[in-house]
């Protein structure tokens, strides 16, 4: 009940939300760095062979389900956090 809380008992909630989509949106940056290196990694005529383009598409699942597990467990954190409240 957030009523009977005073501002100064709960500032610290309101922040949260915003920690966490920082956090989560550095961790998709870093996800992005680390495909670039991986994709700069290969020469032009890898990338542009079958199987380069099968191992661009694993890359790009890989990083994807990572920066949706990291989604995932930042959302977690919050409903934990705020049901501990």
């Amino acid at each position: 009940m957030a009523s009977l809380y005073s501002f100064s008992d709960n500032w610290q909630l309101m922040f949260l939300p915003v920690f966490l989509i920082v956090f989560w949106l550095l961790f998709v940056l870093k996800n992005l760095s680390s495909f670039r290196k991986e994709f700069q990694n290969m020469d032009r005529k890898e990338r542009s062979k079958e199987l380069g383009q099968l191992r661009i598409n694993d890359l790009k699942k890989k990083y994807v389900s990572r920066s949706l597990i990291g989604l995932i467990v930042c959302i977690i954190i919050y409903i934990i956090i705020n049901l501990a409240v």
